[in-house]
């Protein structure tokens, strides 16, 4: 509605977007005034009520984005954390029935630590989803091994196809 009442002395003076409502101010015995684009009411204590009443009876109400309610936005709407809730779970099995490419790459050696970890929406389980170790996530194929010098450490390994990590990096071609 986005109108402005100020009161002087034996006028109310409203402006704003007031034409839908000239009508109304009209019945109240106001007077458009084209000098200042307002309406000048008489300064009546029966029509500082009605304007009141009025102006309040028909102030736009805040509605939520998502299911169209009074009273609350989206970030504190039952029907959108209801939905989301739906969607993270939803999500979750799709994860689940689609594991990533590289998932338990390397299932059939002792190295591979893939796994099912937790996902959680809003602080709450939902499911669980798979997660690609470092292991089978850096390696070249299935057939690679640990770095005989450097057994513990997952970012080095050797691989019978295609050499060892550092020729593998050196030959990486992607996004050049």
């Amino acid at each position: 509605m986005a109108l402005s009442i100020s009161i002087t002395g034996t006028t109310i003076k409203i402006t704003g977007n007031t034409y839908d409502h000239k009508e109304y101010f009209k019945s109240l015995g106001g007077k458009w005034d084209s000098k200042t684009k307002s309406w000048m009411i008489p300064n009546a204590e029966t029509n500082k009520k009605k304007i009141n009443e009025y102006i309040n009876k028909h102030k736009k109400i805040r509605r939520c984005g998502f299911c169209g309610e009074p009273g609350h936005n989206r970030t504190k709407c039952v029907a959108y954390a209801k939905k989301q809730k739906e969607d993270a779970i939803k999500l979750a099995e799709a994860a689940r029935r689609n594991p990533p490419r590289k998932f338990e790459m390397l299932k059939h050696t002792p190295y591979c630590d893939c796994n099912y970890v937790p996902y959680n929406y809003n602080k709450e389980e939902v499911g669980l989803v798979p997660n690609v170790c470092n292991r089978c996530f850096l390696w070249c194929c299935a057939k690679a091994t640990p770095h005989p010098k450097m057994p513990n450490n997952q970012f080095e390994y050797t691989c019978p196809c295609h050499g060892s990590s550092m020729e593998n990096l050196l030959n990486d071609t992607r996004g050049t």
